[in-house]
């Protein structure tokens, strides 16, 4: 369970239907912005499993304690903001601030209340994550109301090619996904175009004249029904020399448009020697990334 999510389990033999578990942040003050953070979303996630549970009562044990770091009041601040009741002198203490029982009460709070007190669900409001992606990125506001179409010639690649800008989701954890086998088809040839766009975009940023000057990879014609034959030729890679991940990116760069349609990979094995015995491990990864 990582920190900020909530995990449930059945109670077996407490007094209690379920357990919800779920790990607070250690404070540091530098980081106090992500410490806020995390430790809302511990609040948020084990209510929601409650709500999801349709529990009538949920009963708190103290988050964030001195011991990870985290001033208490601070902690406290934070736990009200989202918790109707608790019992805790401290919170007994800033309860009044939060549910106050009378107009004077409010007036008298008013000062004591922290100056972010955050949104409507009590998370913390930070500018600098309110980003908002506008419906036509790259193009004027002047443009907006033209057509469509009309904005499909703009280059857009300022906007940036990383996970968030492509609103991939959680690379960890599909990667943890794939490793588990969990990962439907679907998803699992996305990931594999995802790395091949990777290499490719790799090998057309480098310099891979001395690797093509090796004549190890060539096309040689078609076979019987029509599919263009690649051969391998393995006496001119002189594995020991060179540098193998720039022979893959020759090698996915030439097979790129190759690949779009059925293809043979011939390798020649004939007269190569310690210095140029290619693994068959290469010719497998080269398989896996070009194969479409």
């Amino acid at each position: 369970c990582r920190t900020g999510e909530a995990k449930l389990t059945k109670g077996f033999n407490l007094a209690a239907r379920f357990i919800i578990h779920t790990v607070g942040p250690k404070y540091k003050s530098r980081y106090r912005t992500a410490a806020e953070s995390s430790l809302y979303s511990c609040y948020r996630n084990v209510l929601q499993l409650a709500k999801e549970q349709s529990m009538s009562s949920v009963g708190f044990c103290v988050i964030n304690s001195a011991k990870r770091g985290y001033p208490l009041e601070d902690a406290t601040h934070i736990a009200l903001q989202y918790l109707p009741f608790l019992t805790q002198a401290t919170y007994q203490k800033l309860l009044p601030l939060y549910f106050p029982r009378s107009l004077k009460e409010e007036s008298h709070s008013l000062p004591y209340l922290p100056a972010d007190i955050g949104n409507a669900e009590g998370e913390p409001v930070v500018p600098e994550r309110q980003i908002r992606i506008s419906e036509k990125p790259g193009a004027s506001e002047d443009n907006q109301e033209e057509d469509e179409d009309d904005g499909l010639g703009v280059d857009l690649s300022f906007i940036g090619s990383h996970a968030f800008a492509r609103m991939e989701g959680d690379i960890d954890k599909q990667r943890k996904l794939i490793l588990q086998g969990q990962l439907s088809e679907a998803a699992l040839q996305k990931q594999h175009q995802r790395n091949y766009n990777r290499w490719l975009c790799q090998a057309r940023s480098e310099d891979l004249s001395d690797i093509a000057s090796l004549k190890a990879l060539y096309q040689t014609g078609v076979d019987n029904c029509g599919r263009t034959v690649m051969v391998v030729v393995g006496r001119n890679i002189p594995v020991t020399l060179i540098d193998m991940d720039k022979a893959l990116l020759y090698f996915i760069h030439v097979m790129d448009h190759i690949a779009v349609k059925e293809y043979v990979l011939v390798y020649f094995h004939t007269l190569t020697s310690e210095y140029n015995h290619l693994d068959s491990d290469f010719l497998k990864k080269l398989y896996d990334v070009v194969d479409v």
